[in-house]
Parts: structure tokens; C-alpha cells; sequence
């Protein structure tokens, strides 16, 4: 009889409560994480990420580059994901790249200062189709309750911030 993976199973249970499939779930332990939720309305998919606490706080997991780079890297990322050329030694890079992202956003340094340190991050990441271009790649912080949103939350979240983002930066879906 093979071991039960009490991580793995722990992590499918706070997945699965909230409406995410554990196959779209990439990385660490939930409990111990940040959460990232990526939304590519280029390839119409969904995808979750987690940024281990103490990875994400020393950065030790970072890739040095600027925030143009990382969101360069994540919509190549995904957009080789979506046409199934994702390579494997490009997969392990995502937590990497993920952490150079959000910790060098705006929006993660306003985020930073209206919450108690250790607080968990739940970070929604839009990549929009762009023509001539990989994709605009655009971060928001949603509320920090909980261990993983809840799928429905995440997606009227997105939708929202698309909305919101057509009427202000409409160059972004040219």
C-alpha cells in the first residue's frame, strides 16, 4: 500500500473546498503560502500558484530582474503552457519569477504597508491579449482572508479589474 501524502492531501481538501482542481494548482503546501491566482484571458485559463512565507520574505527563491522582465517571463510562461511547450526546466523557474513580479509591484509595496507583517498575500495576476505584443501582465492584492479564494471570488475579482482596466487603459487590448 503506497504512503498517503498528508500535504498533498491536506492541500487537495483547501483546494477543493473552494472550487479549484489540484492539476491547476502549482508549488507549496497552502497553508504554509502565499497565494497567486493567474487569469490569461489570452488562453482563457485559470491557473493557482503558491510563494512559500519564508521564500517570499527573504527572497531567497528570487530571480533578478526588473518588474518588465518578470511580466515578460510570466506571460511567455503561460502562453507556452496554454500551446503545451512549456518546458520542465522553465516550470521550476515560475516561483522565481513570481516572487521578482510581485515583490517589485507597486502594488505589493502599498499592500506591504496596510497589513501586519507575516500576513498572507492572495495576489490576482490578469495577463490580456494585446496585439503584436506577448500580453499586458496586470497585479492586484485582493483581501487576505483565508488560505485559498474561493474560485468564483478570484474570477468576478478579474473580471472586475478587466473592466475597470478597459475603461482606463484601453491601449492595453488594442
Amino acid at each position: 500500500m503506497k504512503p498517503i501524502d498528508v500535504d498533498k492531501e491536506t492541500s487537495r481538501a483547501h483546494l477543493e473546498a473552494k472550487g479549484w482542481q489540484l492539476q491547476s494548482f502549482q508549488q507549496n503546501n497552502p497553508i504554509l503560502s502565499h497565494m497567486v491566482y493567474i487569469v490569461d484571458y489570452r488562453h482563457q485559463q485559470i491557473a493557482l500558484a503558491s510563494l512559500v512565507f519564508a521564500d517570499f520574505e527573504s527572497f531567497s527563491s528570487r530571480i533578478p530582474m526588473s518588474v518588465e522582465e518578470a511580466a515578460s517571463a510570466i506571460a511567455n510562461h503561460y502562453d507556452k503552457q496554454a500551446r503545451r511547450k512549456l518546458k520542465k526546466k522553465h516550470k521550476a523557474n515560475l516561483g522565481g519569477i513570481l516572487v521578482s513580479y510581485i515583490g517589485n509591484t507597486r502594488t505589493y509595496q502599498q499592500w506591504r504597508n496596510q497589513v501586519e507583517p507575516g500576513d498572507r498575500f492572495h495576489c490576482l495576476i490578469n495577463i490580456f491579449g494585446r496585439k503584436g505584443h506577448l500580453g499586458t501582465v496586470r497585479p492586484a492584492m485582493l483581501t487576505n482572508d483565508g488560505t485559498v479564494k474561493d474560485i468564483e471570488v478570484v474570477m468576478a475579482s478579474s473580471q472586475s479589474m478587466m473592466t475597470h482596466d478597459k475603461t482606463k487603459n484601453p491601449q492595453w487590448f488594442d
